[in-house]
């Protein structure tokens, strides 16, 4: 199943009360995160029918009536409905049946649509996209990437980044950095402007397993795009850090238009399914 990237590590418990997460890491047994594809996740009047549906969803896969879910609480001071919190706990599960849900990822049904992840997450993959060059010039992008990230200069602010680390930690540090920055990868989106003119957006990724902390994460991933990217007779790359939010996967790299998610054979995800109520929330 392809990933679904969100903007920062934490991004997923937006708005959600922190006294609801601590009551959640006491909940019995193995625990996963039911993140809803619904648009009616954004309203807080749907939560009682939503984990119904989630809960059918998942005894149904795990011919388990030992599992349980619950929904979240909001935080108090949230009072706009793009913002409230909509993941859901699945608790009580099985080592097994854990593995089982984690193995898909994506679960898809003419009932509902969610992706299962662990509590822990990790960083994510997607960095920033790079617009601006008009031509498509996958490998030379690459290798401009590459260059600009394994330089002396990136380097020396890398190592600037982690001052802020114990002593004792900061070699393990950056050699996680290193991993990260010889992980990249690049991804293009054959995105079009008006007047269906090609402007094609080159999305950049790096293993965010390899960095084992939030916040430096976030600060490498400033630094990062806030460098300099220029191809020779294209100029330079604008990079931008969030472009999109996928209506239908809520992704970061991608715009609903290119989601690959309703191509995958056996999808059951349909918009037509999403209320009026909900659509005007996207």
């Amino acid at each position: 199943m392809p990933d679904i990237q969100d903007a920062y590590p934490t991004a997923v418990f937006n708005e959600i009360n922190l006294d609801c997460l601590d009551k959640w890491a006491q909940y019995k047994g193995f625990k996963l995160l039911a993140i809803l594809f619904e648009n009616d996740a954004r309203i807080i009047d749907k939560y009682d029918g939503i984990r119904a549906r989630i809960f059918a969803a998942i005894m149904d896969i795990t011919q388990s009536w030992e599992i349980g879910v619950t929904a979240p609480v909001p935080n108090n001071t949230s009072d706009k409905p793009k913002i409230v919190p909509t993941m859901f706990l699945i608790y009580n599960l099985t080592s097994t049946n854990n593995e089982l849900l984690l193995t898909r990822k994506v679960w898809s049904s003419m009932a509902i649509t969610f992706c299962v992840t662990p509590l822990d997450l990790p960083c994510p993959n997607f960095v920033f996209t790079i617009k601006g060059f008009t031509q498509y010039a996958n490998e030379s992008v690459l290798e401009m990437v590459q260059s600009a990230w394994l330089n002396n200069d990136i380097t020396q602010g890398t190592a600037d980044i982690i001052t802020e680390i114990p002593e004792g930690e900061r070699e393990g540090m950056l050699v996680a950095i290193h991993s990260f920055l010889r992980s990249v990868w690049i991804e293009r989106l054959d995105t079009k402007d008006s007047g269906d003119s090609s402007n094609p957006r080159y999305n950049i990724y790096a293993n965010g397993t390899f960095i084992p902390k939030d916040d430096l994460w976030m600060k490498l991933r400033h630094y990062l795009a806030s460098r300099p990217y220029s191809l020779y007779l294209q100029g330079k790359g604008t990079t931008e850090i969030a472009p999109y939010n996928c209506s239908i996967c809520h992704s970061v790299d991608h715009p609903r238009g290119l989601c690959p998610f309703p191509k995958i054979e056996g999808w059951n995800g349909l918009l037509s399914r999403i209320s009026q109520e909900a659509r005007r929330l996207i």
